[in-house]
């Protein structure tokens, strides 16, 4: 879930930085990144850039792959006891373009109206110096991440209700 920043970085060697402009809209600036430096470790930053990854379409992550994941899928689908209760507590996407903050929810997994995905939470980060560039409607519910120039486009065929990370709470009904 911590990784996505970083990971996004690393690939096209750019930081995304945030502020507001006089009027209080949202403006992102996009700062390069050369390298990456850990105690006596130097990593250069933009894989994308990097000699042969050009045979690279996308790198594909999930900030979702967990156990808790798999336990929520599983409680919707039936399985398990009827006792356990699940609540969903976290960070979701607002469809706001002045927005830099998500909406923090809380929802039970329990409920009739949850809803979860096995692919909700994957993201692809698209090579912009592929040879063989990946088409976006292989992954219909993913992230996609693009740069175009020195602006990073994220877009989706839903994106509403996408959430950056939670915790599940898990109790057990007497």
């Amino acid at each position: 879930m911590q990784s996505q920043t970083a990971l996004t970085t690393y690939l096209y060697g750019r930081r995304f930085d945030s502020g507001r402009d006089f009027r209080g809209n949202l403006i992102v600036t996009s700062v390069p990144v050369t390298e990456h430096v850990w105690g006596q470790k130097i990593v250069p930053s933009g894989f994308f850039n990097l000699p042969g990854a050009e045979h690279v379409s996308a790198v594909i992550s999930s900030r979702e792959a967990t156990l808790s994941k798999f336990n929520r899928i599983g409680l919707k689908a039936g399985f398990g006891s009827r006792r356990v209760r699940m609540v969903r507590e976290g960070n979701r996407y607002v469809p706001d373009r002045n927005r830099r903050e998500p909406e923090t929810v809380r929802v039970s997994v329990n409920g009739k109206r949850y809803r979860e995905k096995w692919a909700d939470g994957l993201e692809v980060y698209h090579n912009p110096n592929a040879n063989i560039p990946l088409n976006p409607e292989i992954f219909p519910t993913a992230m996609h991440q693009v740069l175009e120039g020195d602006e990073l486009s994220s877009f989706t065929a839903r994106l509403t209700g996408r959430w950056f990370g939670s915790v599940t709470h898990v109790s057990v009904a007497r």
